[in-house]
């Protein structure tokens, strides 16, 4: 059972399963609102035993998408809630196993541009950092079934960047920032097909063998530099208007994702960490997910 399904990464996700649905799994999907591919229809409102009782008999494991990203107003505690109401729903309907997407934006800012590994310091330096944080806290604390949290690196489509690429046009352009030495953020990305196919391998073994607590989640390659994704959007035929500004005080050159854990569950082909796999995989379901 999914929670979020129309939230960015929910919809990609859903394209990515309809196109090849995952074998050996059956879908469930929650939405707040009722249509679409959502079987069932709750809000944080209605509290947890009533999610508990509209989870089909037979679920085994609920990734948590839902959430808040951030935007102005919006209230971060509903990260946490929305949580601990899953966690407890699942613990009512007999759920074995909870799967958590937090973020990498638990690290805050990190000094190097070292990998950084999941027993990394955690310092978030913004409200939504430090909303994932709490929420991890809270969920471990009261968490009454196996729990995997997931701290989600950019899923290409869905970040901050991807937003400017689809909003940039001639008038307005897209700005990237570019440091003294000539590049620009390097960032640990998933496209949406390979973390699709990632998280159902890890619902497969999950009945198998033991999981980590905590695994970060991106592709193989070192990270990728948002300048590569224009450039890779330019050979597909889709060139994103843009201009370099120099980097604004307190930008982050680079933040990396170590992810041995992850690819050891999750193997995956060198490509999938390049900036033209990144691009094609989101060109290929951003039309059925709009």
């Amino acid at each position: 059972m999914i929670l979020g399904a129309n939230g960015r990464v929910g919809r990609l996700l859903q394209a990515a399963w309809e196109r090849q649905p995952p074998p050996g799994i059956t879908l469930c999907w929650q939405s707040r609102v009722p249509g679409g591919q959502a079987g069932v229809t709750w809000s944080l409102a209605e509290g947890a035993a009533a999610l508990a009782g509209r989870i089909p008999a037979g679920v085994e494991v609920m990734l948590v998408l839902a959430g808040v990203t951030p935007g102005l107003g919006v209230d971060y505690r509903q990260n946490s809630a929305l949580a601990e109401a899953a966690l407890k729903a699942a613990a009512l309907a007999d759920v074995r196993l909870v799967i958590l997407a937090s973020s990498a934006a638990v690290y805050g800012m990190p000094a190097s541009a070292e990998p950084l590994s999941e027993a990394a310091a955690i310092a978030p330096v913004t409200p939504y950092g430090q909303s994932k944080w709490d929420m991890e806290v809270r969920a471990r604390r009261q968490a009454a079934v196996d729990l995997v949290i997931l701290r989600l690196g950019n899923v290409a489509g869905t970040d901050q960047m991807f937003r400017a690429i689809t909003a940039a046009t001639t008038t307005a352009p897209l700005l990237l920032d570019r440091f003294g030495n000539g590049r620009t953020p390097l960032r640990s990305y998933i496209g949406p097909v390979t973390l699709a196919n990632c998280l159902a391998e890890l619902v497969r073994l999950s009945g198998k063998v033991a999981l980590p607590d905590v695994l970060n989640v991106a592709a193989d390659g070192g990270g990728v530099e948002m300048a590569s994704l224009l450039v890779a959007l330019a050979r597909a035929g889709r060139p994103v208007p843009h201009r370099f500004r120099v980097a604004l005080p307190g930008a982050l050159p680079a933040l990396r994702l170590e992810c041995a854990r992850f690819l050891a569950l999750c193997p995956m082909p060198p490509p999938a960490g390049t900036a033209a796999a990144m691009v094609d995989e989101w060109l290929s379901l951003s039309g059925a997910a709009e």
